[in-house]
Order: C-alpha cells, then structure tokens, then sequence
C-alpha cells in the first residue's frame, strides 16, 4: 500500500486441473498424434533448463535467451571462450554401479560453424568417459563419429523443428559418481560461438524417454497406464484379429506385450516386440499349450508398424505392413477370451506409441487383411 512502491511477479507455476484423470497423454512428434506409454521414470538433474545452475568449463553461460521446443522463452546455452577446445557446461551425479543410464539433451546451433562438432557425455570419476558426438552442417545436426567413448546404446538424434535437436544415448556405468556434460564445439577451440541448450536429462533407464521437466530437485513422471477399452462381449474366442498400429520406444530387447487373455497367459492371442532385435512376434495359446508361434526381424520396431494376427482353427497368420509374413495351418484357438491388455497377465507392460489398437470378432480374409495393414 506504500506509494512509490514497484512489485513484480519473479516466477510463476501453472497447473492444470481436471476431473477426469484418465486422460490419454497424445504424443505429435513426427506430426502425427499418437498414445505414448512409457515407464515410470525420474529426471535426475535438479535443473532441466536453467544452464545457469550447471557448472561450467572455458564458457559463458545464460537463460531465457530464446524460444524452445515447449514453445516459450525459457532456452538458455553456453559460449565458448575461444581458449581451448574442452569448453562445456557440467552437472555432477551419483549414480550406481554396473547399471545402465540415459542421458539427453535438445540443442540448438546459435553460431558454431558448419563442420564444428558439438557433444554429450557422461565422464565416470576413475572410470569410462562416454561420449557421442555430432556435427553441425549446412542442413542441420547429423551423427559424428570424431568424439566418440565408451560403449553406448541407442543413440538418439531426433529433429524438433526450429533447429532443434534431440540428442543422447545409454550406457552402463563402471563407477559410482560422475558428470553430466555437454561440450560447445570440441574441433575449433579458438571459435567464441553459442550453443542453445535445453531440456537436459539423466535417468536410470535403458532408452532415453520423453523429457521430464525439473526446477530445483529431482522429478518423477508415473508411468503411463490405459483402461476401459470396451466390452468383453466384442471378443470371440472361437475366431477373430488382434491389430495394432505400435512402435517401440527402443530396440532394447525388452519383452513388451499386447493380448488377448482370458485373465491369465493360459488362453491368449499376443502381439509383442522383445527377445531378439527388432524382432515382432505372436504366440497363441489353448489350454497352456502354444498352438501357433510366429515371429519376423524385417522391420525396425522403432517404426510405426501395422501388425495383424488372424487366429482361427488350423489357421494362423501374422500380418507386417500388407504383408503375410509367417502362419501355421495347425492349432486349436483360445477359450474364454474376454480381456484386452497393454500386457501380457498384468507383467511385461508395452511401452511404446500407439495409433490404433483393435479387436475382430471374425478371421478376417487376405483381401481384408491386406488393406487393413497396408501402410
């Protein structure tokens, strides 16, 4: 109430509420819209986007110098000094032992020239240094070999739009504490140039999964979950098609399921990725006994793909893409099918994206299947 006096808003936090708390969590990257599922997971960098609160080597550091793939004013980034090529911003973690991590980051080039290599690592103290580089050039951000370290998995390079970029991988750590970095440029080292950063990530998982904001601790997202697809009385057990329209959030080897069951794995219809890599696969059961086992390794999982299982007496088909790729003429069908899950028996969860997911209650012909799969 004091005259003269001037009050400003420093920070402000918006939440949004509803009451319907099964909302699907819809996923555009790559333009278009799709259900993400992911597991749960914990970002363990206290400051995701404030590049100020990082430590730095030979650069200038700064916030909210310009708009970021969430749409707002909130990137900052780092400049290089121009006195050496170990210039870079750094966050220190404990971490455990012999347990596989994922670390990423969205840059953005503001200056480095083309032909500079900018990087992101995770350096074990006494132990590996893992690193991936990647190069800037005339049309963007592409993968550099030059920098490289360690053993690493599932490296990621993904286009955000504006020029931005999604960058990382996984490792498996050999110690117990270490630094996040990401280096400016590693080949001109007398260059004074900036690059945006933002979004950073650290977190206990073997793939890299969507960002988790933070802003002073650690944050935890829940993992994804879906229900209420429908009703039991539009699955027949006597005949019928399982679709989907998936991808897999990585080519981690990791069983991930999605049946049809009567409760339990004894009477199901599966589709899942796992085991082997890139790997699509279905399994039929009656009565505990498989009565069809049929797979393909033709096609990234990583990629959408439309996957059919027709499954009818003695007739048994797994459908890629508009393609037949394997069936078996031999086999009883299911009993008692009455539940469609993103899992197989409440365990091996999918994580992955989503387009579609359907029942038939009818085997479906080659004509129709063709159509139906056809991308």
């Amino acid at each position: 109430s004091g005259s003269g006096t001037t009050l400003s808003i420093s920070n402000i936090s918006i939440i949004e509420i509803t009451n319907d708390t099964n909302l699907p969590r819809i996923d555009y990257t790559g333009g278009e819209g799709h259900w993400l599922f992911e597991p749960q997971s914990t970002n363990l960098l206290p400051y995701s986007q404030t590049i100020t609160e990082f430590s730095q080597t030979n650069s200038t550091l700064f916030d909210n110098q310009t708009i970021s793939p969430d749409g707002t004013q909130n990137a900052g980034g780092a400049t290089k000094l121009g006195s050496t090529s170990n210039d870079r911003i750094r966050e220190t973690i404990s971490v455990s032992n012999s347990t596989v991590y994922s670390i990423s980051a969205f840059v953005k080039n503001s200056t480095i020239v083309v032909g500079g290599v900018s990087s992101i690592s995770f350096r074990i103290s006494g132990g590996t240094l893992f690193r991936k580089g990647y190069e800037w050039g005339a049309s963007g951000l592409s993968f550099s070999s030059s920098q490289d370290s360690g053993t690493r998995t599932n490296e990621i390079l993904e286009d955000y739009g504006n020029g931005w970029y999604r960058i990382g991988f996984s490792f498996t750590t050999d110690g117990t504490s270490g630094s996040f970095e990401i280096d400016l440029d590693r080949q001109n080292g007398s260059d004074t140039t900036t690059l945006f950063i933002w979004g950073t990530q650290f977190e206990q998982q073997s793939f890299a999964t969507s960002y988790i904001p933070t802003n002073g601790s650690q944050i935890t997202r829940l993992a994804d979950a879906a229900s209420g697809a429908g009703s039991s009385d539009l699955i027949n057990s006597t005949e019928g098609v399982l679709y989907a329209e998936i991808a897999a959030l990585a080519n981690d080897l990791t069983n991930r399921f999605i049946s049809l069951t009567d409760g339990t794995d004894s009477n199901s219809v599966t589709i899942f990725y796992g085991g082997v890599s890139n790997r699509i696969r279905t399994e039929i059961k009656s009565g505990a006994v498989t009565q069809a086992n049929l797979l393909t390794t033709s096609y990234p999982i990583t990629n959408f793909n439309k996957i059919a299982v027709k499954y009818k007496g003695n007739d048994f088909a797994l459908w890629v893409n508009g393609v037949e790729v394997a069936t078996d003429t031999s086999g009883s069908t299911p009993i008692g099918l009455n539940d469609l899950s993103f899992n197989r028996s409440n365990i091996l969860d999918f994580y992955g994206k989503a387009k579609c997911v359907a029942v038939f209650k009818e085997a479906l012909t080659d004509a129709e299947l063709t159509c139906l799969t056809t991308i």
